[in-house]
């Protein structure tokens, strides 16, 4: 509207479209800012299924890895913590039938460790007790000499009035007894003899179960 234009109308009249013209910008302005709300929040389709897939994808790749950890520890425990269940008692009381044990692998062995043992595709449980180069006596009263020197066993149950046991231990093998004596298959029999590095599977070092008898073993 020019000025000619409004020369025709009354003050009056002026005010009143003055209003109209004020109101009618409140409606633009009301109608926009509704408008820029309604973008804000409705995102756009694409960048809604492109957060879908990462978030899928992010997904994915978290229970892969997992699965390959819980794959690699496994493994690792298998070839380096192997657990066997025995079915002797000839460790008794220390191990006894039906215990599940845990063996750790390595080539530090020494005397007075329990270790898993094989023979003939049977795995033996025994203690070493005497390594190469060492004399080994078991007199009729079940004591244990090495290099002339008696064992203190405390854990051994030995068999009084047995038969007269020597032996002289290989370089570079181990003499291996159970601890229950008086039933134990080991090194005293010839045909098992000494064992060497290659026959130890692995050092004894925890009963897994059952769940009351769990714990290290000495």
């Amino acid at each position: 509207m020019d000025k000619k234009e409004m020369k025709g109308f009354s003050k009056s009249q002026l005010v009143e479209l003055l209003a109209e013209q004020v109101s009618e910008n409140d409606r633009l302005r009301k109608r926009l800012d509704e408008s820029d709300d309604a973008e804000l929040c409705e995102p756009d389709a694409e960048f809604v299924k492109r957060q879908e897939k990462r978030g899928r994808k992010a997904l994915m790749i978290g229970v892969l890895c997992a699965v390959l950890l819980v794959a690699t520890v496994s493994i690792i425990l298998v070839v380096c913590f192997p657990v066997y269940q025995v079915h002797g008692s000839s460790m008794s009381p220390l191990i006894a039938a039906g215990d599940t044990v845990v063996c750790m692998k390595g080539d530090n062995y020494g005397t007075g460790d329990v270790v898993a043992v094989e023979y003939q595709g049977m795995i033996l449980i025994k203690r070493i007790v005497a390594e190469g180069g060492d004399r080994v006596l078991i007199d009729e009263s079940g004591t244990l000499y090495v290099n002339d020197i008696a064992v203190d066993e405390p854990y051994a149950t030995v068999e009084e009035g047995g038969k007269l046991c020597t032996a002289q231990v290989p370089q570079g093998k181990w003499y291996i007894l159970g601890d229950n004596r008086v039933i134990s298959g080991d090194s005293r029999l010839s045909e098992i003899g000494s064992v060497t590095d290659e026959q130890i599977i692995g050092r004894v070092i925890f009963i897994l179960w059952p769940s009351d008898r769990i714990g290290t073993i000495d």
